[in-house]
C-alpha cells in the first residue's frame, strides 16, 4: 500500500497538497519503482523474509530513537506484517 492509499487520497491530491515542511515543494512523481516485489513462489515462502530480518529493522527504528518492541510480540508480528506488505504489496 502507498502513502496516498494510507492516507486516503489519491497521487494527483497529494501533489497538490501543500508540504508539510515550510519552504519545501511536495515531490510525488510517476519514476519507477523497485517495490513492491513480485509475491513469492505458491507456498508464500522467501527465503530472505526471516524473523532476523524482522528483528534487524526493529533495531533501526530502536537507534533512531524509536521504542524498542514490546515483549508481549505483538509489535514484532505488526512489523513483519507491514514489512511483508511494503516488500510484497497486498495480498491478491
Amino acid at each position: 500500500m502507498t502513502l496516498p492509499n494510507l492516507l486516503g487520497c489519491g497521487r494527483a491530491d497529494l501533489a497538490a497538497a501543500p508540504s508539510p515542511i515550510p519552504g519545501r515543494e511536495r515531490a510525488v512523481t510517476d519514476s519507477p519503482r523497485n517495490y513492491p516485489l513480485e509475491h513469492p513462489e505458491s507456498s508464500g515462502n522467501d527465503a530472505r523474509f526471516t524473523f532476523g530480518l524482522v528483528l534487524d529493522v526493529a533495531e533501526v527504528l530502536t537507534r533512531h530513537g524509536y521504542p524498542p518492541l514490546a515483549d508481549s510480540g505483538l509489535d514484532h508480528v505488526d512489523l513483519q506484517q507491514a514489512l511483508f506488505r511494503f516488500l510484497y504489496g497486498p495480498a491478491e
